[in-house]
């Protein structure tokens, strides 16, 4: 049995996992397109609009990927979980491309709303020195709380690869227990039927027959 963090099993770990990702996905997606009906009454940049739909449908497509993956790991089916691995890359992907487009968008035009916000009508030089330094602190965790996105969603492919790798294992197990195995020798031609290549006879791969020493009546 495969493991991560040292001892937890890997199907435990996509199960906590798929959780994660359906309940955030399925939480982070209803906010964001209720934000995203609300643009008309409270106009937003263009580079902010379209960061915000793009996350609504990254978020969308994480709860319907994680959804998949729970079925996956709870009926032990390969295909879904690799699947679900391969889905889960590829939205980190492109999650990692949109929150660095969103970044790049927050640097062009939040500094300055955010500046303003925390100034509130106030024109005095320290209380703008002031709310600079807010509005860094502000876009430092929301970079830090994207890097912290994408590591973990980094970690979840690792231990769903290991999920798949662990039931590769399991299948080989199970092929070698089903009745009709080849266990030991592998058939030949003489084995087909029934002697060995020194012409004795062959069973599941072993030579039975006469002992070395003992010699046939004629």
């Amino acid at each position: 049995m495969r493991t991560f963090c040292c001892c937890l099993p890997v199907r435990l770990g996509v199960f906590i996992l798929t959780i994660l990702g359906l309940a955030g996905g399925l939480i982070l997606s209803v906010v964001g397109w209720e934000q995203v009906t609300h643009i008309r009454r409270n106009p937003l940049s263009t580079e902010n609009s379209i960061a915000l739909v793009l996350h609504s449908i990254m978020f969308t497509l994480l709860a319907l990927i994680s959804l998949l993956g729970f079925i996956g790991a709870i009926i032990k089916q390969r295909s879904l979980v690799s699947t679900f691995g391969m889905m889960l890359l590829v939205h980190l992907l492109v999650n990692v491309g949109i929150g660095i487009y969103a970044i790049y968008s927050m640097f062009r035009n939040n500094s300055k709303e955010i500046i303003s916000a925390c100034l509130d009508g106030q024109t005095d030089k320290e209380s703008l020195e002031v709310c600079k330094s807010s509005a860094k602190v502000v876009q430092g965790i929301i970079i830090t709380i994207y890097i912290l996105v994408w590591l973990l969603q980094l970690f979840g492919f690792i231990i769903v690869i290991r999920y798949c790798h662990q039931l590769d294992d399991e299948e080989d197990e199970l092929a070698k227990t089903k009745p009709g195995a080849v266990i030991g020798k592998p058939l030949t031609t003489y084995d087909s039927f029934g002697l060995g290549g020194s012409g004795l006879p062959y069973q599941n791969g072993i030579p039975v027959g006469p002992s070395r020493g003992h010699r046939s009546e004629v």
